[in-house]
């Protein structure tokens, strides 16, 4: 599953946030799970995967029980400040106080799709940033220079 597009929030004085339509009738509890992992990412947002692919993700890494010390460091972080969400009976997400203050959120947000998961930005510091992403994604996907390559035709068997 992909998400994407964009949807302007609000999170409520419980620290709720409600998923738009649009990515909530992307995700099925079968195919998805019924939780998602939120992620402090960067300096200005969080990341939301479905429990499925989030621990799809983390397993497939290479793992080892002498890491690096950078590795190490990265794991600590990057698991130790991740959080389970359940879904309320409406279908909310609460965002916790941490994850609010280390990504700078006010109230109101935008949830952004970035493929495998979703974004939440500060509404304010993503309308900052809108500009420079547009401009920028040409010169993004030149740097990146990922082809999407197409699928490998089924091959017949053999008699």
């Amino acid at each position: 599953m992909i998400f994407v597009g964009h949807a302007e929030l609000n999170i409520d004085s419980k620290q709720r946030l409600s998923m738009p339509a649009k990515f909530k009738n992307r995700h099925s509890v079968e195919r998805d799970g019924a939780a998602w992992y939120c992620v402090p990412y960067g300096r200005y947002s969080l990341v939301l995967y479905t429990e499925k692919r989030f621990e799809a993700l983390a397993e497939a890494r290479d793992s080892s029980l002498t890491p690096n010390r950078t590795q190490s460091r990265f794991d600590s972080a990057y698991f130790g400040l991740a959080e389970r969400i359940e879904p309320d009976s409406a279908g909310r997400i609460m965002i916790s106080k941490l994850h609010k203050q280390l990504a700078g959120l006010g109230d109101e947000v935008v949830m952004l799709g970035n493929g495998k998961g979703l974004e939440i930005w500060d509404k304010t510091k993503f309308e900052q940033q809108l500009t420079t992403m547009h401009e920028y994604l040409d010169n993004m996907m030149d740097e990146l220079d990922t082809p999407i390559k197409p699928p490998t035709p089924p091959t017949s068997p053999t008699p």
